[in-house]
């Protein structure tokens, strides 16, 4: 895999969709993603989450997305929430 770049996203009190990079090679197709100080709800089909409904990610907790990252959503549960985001290409 090639990195392909970073995100910090640290204000989520509403819906936010992830901003993908891309290269001359291609745009990113995959990404480790954590919580960080809050835990967050994470929709993966364009739809916008809330604070009570999609996949609960708990803090502290890296997961892989191998989805179209275009149509990744994230919001906060709770207030100062952070989401880290590393993007590559396979």
């Amino acid at each position: 895999m090639l990195w392909v770049g970073e995100q910090r996203i640290t204000s989520m009190a509403a819906s936010t969709t992830l901003t993908v990079p891309g290269t001359s090679d291609g745009r990113a197709d995959c990404a480790m993603v954590i919580a960080e100080d809050q835990a967050v709800r994470i929709r993966r089909d364009g739809t916008a989450p809330t604070a009570a409904v999609g996949f609960r990610l708990p803090t502290d907790t890296p997961i892989w997305l191998f989805d179209d990252l275009s149509n990744v959503k994230v919001i906060e549960e709770t207030a100062s929430a952070s989401f880290f985001v590393m993007y590559y290409r396979r």
